[in-house]
């Protein structure tokens, strides 16, 4: 049925799919027509501000059953990404917008901003010199790897997700991961409580909740830092 729709709205705006991105409750497509343009759409669960649509769009239960645009965002988005209940969005100059959930900082807004859900699309905060080139929206985490292929993290993990060390369980603003120095990360992926890493060459580096073998090491139950 969700692929009726989005090719009735294909048809009759006369715009192109070009990214999507969807989790369990909520899914997100990019569309350009013309080229230059793009606009972000949403439609599912909007529980927590996860679709970036107004409460006068979705009605008390926070749910669009059609592709709806996400207003707030520039022209040039270039590609989306769905956490749990909470999105990501890079557009062409390296800019990163995020919005929904925040109980765990996972937008990356100012540190004195409340701890609540955000349906409106802003800047992560502290990434202002940064050219972001990829982003990853997990449950309570957000990553983005920029053009020097360093990692940057930000939310809150009592498992080592973060990969700042030790005692540090949340980052309100980004944090590079400072033990992947010297690693041209290409793409990261966040399990539950743990993260993997690939790099340029084909190294997979992993970090976080090591129970069961899930970053691949034999060794303590929690690494902190990338292995």
């Amino acid at each position: 049925m969700l692929i009726n729709r989005l090719l009735w709205k294909h048809h009759q705006w006369n715009k192109t799919v070009v990214a999507v991105s969807s989790k369990a409750l909520f899914a997100q497509v990019t569309t350009n027509k013309p080229r230059w343009m793009s606009t972000v759409m949403s439609f599912g669960d909007g529980s927590q501000g996860a679709l970036g649509l107004p409460d006068s769009v979705t009605g008390p239960r926070g749910d669009a059953y059609e592709p709806t645009r996400v207003l707030g965002l520039p022209s040039d988005i270039t590609s989306i990404s769905a956490g749990h209940y909470h999105s990501l969005a890079i557009d062409s100059r390296g800019g990163l917008w995020a919005w929904g959930r925040n109980q765990e900082s996972q937008l990356g807004r100012d540190p004195l901003a409340p701890r609540d859900s955000w349906n409106d699309p802003k800047r992560v905060e502290g990434l202002d010199h940064v050219n972001v080139c990829a982003a990853f929206a997990s449950g309570v985490i957000s990553a983005a790897i920029d053009g020097n292929g360093s990692v940057w993290v930000w939310g809150k993990s009592k498992r080592g997700q973060l990969g700042l060390g030790k005692g540090i369980i949340e980052t309100v603003v980004p944090r590079r991961v400072e033990a992947l120095a010297g690693e041209k990360i290409v793409k990261v992926s966040f399990g539950w409580g743990h993260a993997l890493a690939q790099t340029e060459d084909g190294k997979l580096l992993g970090w976080g909740y090591s129970a069961d073998g899930r970053i691949g090491n034999v060794g303590e139950a929690l690494e902190a830092s990338p292995l």
